[in-house]
């Protein structure tokens, strides 16, 4: 498996960030991966919110397989791998060759003995293969993995239902409670099927900010999903999945664009009709 990993010791985690309400207890307590502000496209940086960790150890898994033809044909053979760097608390993420998503996540040991995963997917522009089987990996312990990522062009959006896997040591877990965060506020509870599945809901008013991305200004924010549980053994379990939640597909769409797109096109429907009428009085 292509991946590269990164362990370092932390005593002290990043401090949490002052004022505001005082965060819900379900959204406490399990660190989380945040993306800091930058626009590179070959390189992005974290850092690991939520509290210390002991025993880090950071990873980057590209997809694998074939990419797709023709820009399979230009990669080579093996294919450059991306790369992760641990250094002052945070993270920093390289492309490798391939583009695409990419799974990224930290593992350690909570003060309290609890094992944590924190983890994210990471968008590399460019050609790679799909990241099917990057999801169904086996990891060790417990996450939350989406099922499936949105498309390239996809986002999570308010108001819309995005189905979620919650895995211990590699199988469905049933039952298991998965809570909703931004911030320290919590937007909602689920509990996974039988088989392992939870279908989170994400708010219509959830409390997302004005944000400036590749093709305007938008409202967006950071969420995460957080899970707990304890094993066969009795070993406590924490894990998170961070992403971006972003406004309504109809909030996004201009108005403005909509109807000068209405109006050249009626413009070009009565052009097309009086040549019309003029060809029929010849």
């Amino acid at each position: 498996m292509a991946a590269l990993a990164l362990a370092a010791s932390l005593a002290a985690g990043w401090p949490a960030r002052a004022g505001g309400p005082a965060a819900d207890p379900a959204c406490e307590g399990v660190p989380w991966l945040e993306r800091l502000p930058g626009r590179e496209r070959t390189r992005a940086t974290y850092r690991l919110a939520g509290g210390p960790v002991e025993g880090l150890e950071a990873r980057i898994e590209p997809p694998e397989g074939r990419t797709p033809f023709p820009h399979g044909l230009l990669e080579p053979d093996p294919p450059r791998p991306p790369a992760v760097h641990l250094a002052d608390g945070r993270l920093v993420v390289e492309r490798g060759t391939r583009g695409n998503y990419h799974w990224l996540e930290v593992t350690g040991t909570a003060a309290d003995g609890t094992r944590v995963r924190a983890a994210t997917a990471h968008y590399f522009s460019g050609h790679g293969p799909a990241p099917t089987t990057l999801l169904g990996r086996p990891r060790p312990g417990l996450a939350l993995l989406p099922d499936p990522l949105p498309r390239e062009h996809a986002r999570y959006r308010a108001g819309e239902q995005w189905p979620f896997m919650v895995v211990l040591d590699g199988r469905p877990v049933g039952g298991l409670e998965v809570a909703l965060c931004t911030g320290g506020r919590l937007l909602g509870r689920w509990r996974s099927d039988a088989a392992g599945r939870v279908r989170v809901r994400f708010p219509t008013d959830a409390p997302l900010h004005a944000a400036q991305g590749r093709h305007g200004r938008h409202r967006a924010a950071p969420f995460r999903l957080v899970a707990r549980a304890t094993d066969a053994g009795g070993t406590r379990h924490a894990a998170s999945f961070a992403y971006t939640l972003h406004a309504p597909v109809t909030e996004t769409r201009s108005g403005g664009a909509g109807l000068g797109a209405l109006l050249a096109g009626a413009g070009l429907g009565i052009l097309a009709l009086r040549r019309r009428g003029g060809r029929a009085e010849r």
